[in-house]
């Protein structure tokens, strides 16, 4: 959660500095009211806020098409995108993301905007898978691997794209960000529901499942994230998961 604040911010700070019509700035200001809203204590005032997200998403995607530069219509794409994320509704962010990120490919753009495209909707769906591992039983394993398998593979997609950011033209905070944020994932949140399942499963080592999990973790990108001084994991590295001989001690 660190992190994904720190990457909004982000969002929000570097917009605000690169965009260059009202309509831009009108909806990143919304943007950054509606996503501070959603911290607060009031349940009123956050229920709001995500339904007022919901409608930002929508029609920061609505004005995408309209946009004639491409630009702007990345921009929107990016802000209708985060919008969908934040208001939870991960379906729809990936549905922005993809558009975005189409325009994207198609005219050879890596910039700050479409880095975020790259990257956000794997977040959202993460989210979402995350809520989905925490509420599996515990004693059934079968639909804890088919949802981790899923989770898997956004991870390792998440891994391979930290590259491209970070050798694109991004900017400087960008890739360190994200770094943070994939890390933050790998190590502290993906460790709740996988260190209960570990215990309370058949997953000791040799076993399939066990290897399934172990695997995540030896996979190249995953271990370049872990490694990677950017992604601030110091204080997480000797604890949990990604702990270097937690699986054999598992």
């Amino acid at each position: 959660m660190r992190a994904t604040k720190q990457l909004i911010v982000l969002l929000i700070t570097s917009f605000l500095f690169a965009c260059s019509s009202f309509e831009l700035r009108d909806a990143n200001n919304q943007l950054t009211n509606l996503y501070s809203a959603t911290k607060s204590a009031n349940a009123i005032e956050k229920l709001n806020a995500i339904t007022g997200l919901k409608t930002l998403s929508d029609d920061a995607a609505n004005q995408a098409e309209k946009n004639i530069t491409i630009e702007n219509q990345i921009s929107f794409y990016r802000i209708a995108t985060t919008a969908a994320w934040q208001s939870k509704n991960y379906l729809t962010a990936g549905e922005h993301g993809k558009k975005g990120r189409s325009l994207c490919v198609s005219n050879n753009l890596e910039n700050r905007d479409c880095g975020m495209l790259l990257t956000f909707p794997s977040f959202a769906a993460v989210d979402e898978l995350s809520i989905q591992l925490m509420a599996t039983d515990k004693t059934d394993l079968t639909s804890f691997m088919e949802i981790f398998q899923l989770y898997k593979g956004l991870v390792i997609r998440l891994s391979k794209n930290w590259s491209t950011i970070k050798s694109g033209d991004a900017g400087p905070l960008l890739a360190p960000e994200t770094a943070k944020r994939i890390g933050e994932i790998i190590c502290e949140k993906m460790s709740i529901p996988l260190r209960g399942n570990i215990a309370n499963l058949n997953t000791s080592k040799g076993t399939k499942a066990f290897n399934e999990i172990k695997s995540l973790f030896d996979d190249s990108n995953v271990k370049m994230i872990i490694n990677d001084p950017s992604s601030n994991l110091k204080s997480v590295q000797d604890k949990f998961i990604c702990k270097s001989d937690y699986f054999e001690n598992a």
